[in-house]
């Protein structure tokens, strides 16, 4: 996910990007914002999504950058193990 140059968002906002597959409550992967403007989020679709014939939606929201900063935290740990799988992809 990417902000444009001339930005969509102002220095107090953050877009934020959302997964939902089948009838499962939307997930919080991540956000973008001025300091940060490109990111790339794990897209591990929501717990008890295994059935491949469902549908899956990604939303993507302009919401208040205190309100996501806390979301940030839950999500480090998450995007460390990302990178780690895809060093290991890349070492195999």
């Amino acid at each position: 996910l990417f902000l444009p140059n001339g930005s969509v968002v102002d220095s107090n906002s953050a877009l934020s990007l959302y997964v939902q597959a089948g009838g499962s409550e939307w997930e919080y992967r991540g956000c973008v914002c001025i300091p940060r403007p490109s990111e790339v989020f794990p897209l591990q679709w929501p717990q008890g999504s295994s059935d491949l014939s469902m549908s899956a939606q990604i939303g993507v929201s302009i919401e208040p950058l205190q309100a996501v900063s806390h979301r940030e935290e839950t999500v480090a740990g998450s995007k460390e193990e990302f990178a780690k799988r895809v060093a290991m992809d890349l070492f195999r």
